[in-house]
């Protein structure tokens, strides 16, 4: 009984740990070259590697792709975990405040970003890239808990999602990229739940972070529709 009520207690610990603390604001949408894309990843050799902001994905904020992990060079994979430290919530915004531009483009939860980044943080979500060799696409592989977990293997098996490659439309910009999803059980259709992310910062070869203007003022347009900057004060 002492030993089933130890692993219990650790069991409960281990998956409640993620509460314990709340992610921290690396900084202000003023001063993003000083803060973004300074993760262990950010050498990581993929086309994606960037700092982007969601549209069409609410609560999402913004994806900072250097936060990325275990590089395969073999299969062109990495994993990028859904709960931070990479991706940055709007903490009180509410789907529903979000329009136009930046309106949802499938059904979701009226839940607020700091409780939607507490769940995905309890089940440990991730995503696993699986880039081609030209690097213009990727597949987008689903991992709750850990890599082996048997639930893993049954949403691949349900679920097609994919990530591609479109080049900006203002000369010599970075890219952006789109999030298609596929309709089941063939997978065979694209739905028209997609979302973008346009790039806010890129790294150069040499480590410097540069900041494109486009993709800065679009996050800010976000936040200020989302009337909430508690995540990034002073922006």
């Amino acid at each position: 009984m002492g030993l089933g009520w130890a692993a219990a207690a650790f069991f409960a610990g281990w998956f409640l740990s993620p509460l314990l603390t709340a992610p921290a604001s690396p900084g202000t949408l003023d001063n993003v070259a000083a803060w973004a894309l300074q993760g262990s990843g950010k050498d990581i050799p993929t086309p994606l590697m960037g700092l982007y902001v969601f549209r069409g994905l609410n609560p999402c904020f913004l994806a900072d792709m250097s936060y990325a992990r275990a590089w395969n060079p073999k299969e062109r994979s990495f994993i990028f975990d859904m709960s931070g430290p990479g991706v940055h919530f709007l903490d009180r915004a509410l789907p529903s405040a979000m329009r136009g531009e930046f309106a949802n483009t499938s059904p979701t939860p009226e839940v607020s970003g700091r409780y939607v980044q507490r769940l995905m943080a309890l089940m440990r979500h991730a995503n696993k890239f699986v880039m081609n060799e030209e690097g213009t696409r990727a597949q987008i592989h689903p991992i709750f808990f850990f890599e082996g977990f048997p639930l893993n293997y049954f949403a691949r098996s349900l679920i097609r999602e994919e990530i591609e490659l479109h080049r900006s439309s203002v000369p010599f910009g970075p890219a952006m990229w789109k999030r298609v999803n596929y309709a089941p059980p063939s997978n065979a259709t694209q739905t028209d739940a997609v979302y973008w992310l346009h790039p806010v910062a890129t790294r150069k070869p040499g480590g410097a972070v540069v900041v494109y203007g486009p993709g800065l003022r679009m996050a800010r347009r976000k936040m200020v529709m989302s009337n909430d900057t508690s995540f990034f004060h002073g922006a």
